[in-house]
């Protein structure tokens, strides 16, 4: 997912004059997006400046009378004033935000804002992403709770990166955050990745593979990809013992290439590698023999 994504809305109330950028444009930190109609504004903050230069010149004029003026009048010369600064300082503001600016860099990642509409504050103009880092989100089994840390090495690949061009569909990245909690109900922990998916294909949104760094999982076996299957919440083989098929659950704990690395299933042990699924317990089978 995205670092950062926010909807840049009006502040102001006005007829859009201005969209200056689309969908998918990238934009730099308060670049002009696209600008509210400013005249009403500039009249205001005009109307306003002239108030307060009336109101230091009376409180200038209550101050010259000395004794023959009054405290009170003094007073009330400050608060004119100082109401008539704020009420400037607003107006200012204001006028300043009839240009709309992008609050970081990134990518316009929706464009809600056209020319000519009449928006009030609160309207929605745009979604922007960041895209100078990404941020990877993993479920990780409790039993690596002990390896999984800050700085654990993790590769993140396209979920489907045959086919993919224009870019690599690999990156390096490291843990970045731990979730100190084990979920009860999958017995799983967060782990985050923060990372530059520059030169790369990938974007906020997409589904990737994660592989992280752990080491050798002490009784852990290889099968071919084809022969895990999931059901009722696990994973699990059609592992083949005196010429029957019989299930066994395990645990999936990696994949590489075409290989599935299991905890949970003797080494040795045969096991049907393609249409396990589809073989009901204690269907007699025969191994295949290659020539």
């Amino acid at each position: 997912s995205a670092l950062e994504k926010v909807q840049v809305a009006a502040r102001v109330e006005g007829p859009i004059t201005d969209v200056r950028v689309d969908l998918g444009d990238a934009v730099a930190v308060d670049q002009v997006l696209a600008a509210i109609r400013p005249v009403d504004y500039r009249a205001r903050v005009s109307e306003l400046e002239a108030s307060a230069t009336q109101a230091h010149n009376d409180l200038q004029r209550a101050l010259a009378l000395g004794r023959a003026g009054t405290a009170e009048e003094v007073e009330q010369a400050r608060t004119r004033l100082a109401e008539a600064k704020a009420q400037r300082t607003l107006a200012s503001r204001q006028l300043g935000d009839t240009t709309v600016r992008a609050p970081f860099a990134g990518a316009i990642a929706a464009r809600h804002a056209a020319k000519g509409t009449y928006v009030k504050a609160g309207t929605a103009l745009f979604d922007i992403v960041a895209t100078a880092q990404l941020r990877l989100t993993i479920e990780v089994p409790e039993r690596y709770a002990a390896v999984v840390v800050n700085g654990t090495p993790v590769t993140v690949r396209l979920s489907d990166a045959v086919g993919a061009s224009g870019g690599a569909v690999e990156v390096k990245a490291a843990i970045t955050r731990v979730s100190p909690v084990v979920a009860p109900a999958t017995r799983t922990f967060t782990a985050e990745a923060v990372f530059s998916p520059a030169g790369s294909v990938l974007k906020p949104g997409m589904f990737v593979v994660a592989a992280l760094a752990l080491g050798d999982e002490e009784g852990s076996v290889r099968v071919p990809r084809s022969a895990v299957f999931h059901v009722l919440g696990h994973d699990r083989v059609m592992r083949v013992a005196d010429g029957l098929a019989l299930p066994a659950d395990v645990d999936l704990i990696a994949e590489v290439e075409a290989e599935a690395v299991l905890v949970g299933l003797p080494a040795g042990t045969p096991v049907i590698s393609r249409g396990a699924a589809l073989v009901a317990p204690g269907t007699p089978v025969v191994a295949e023999v290659t020539k």
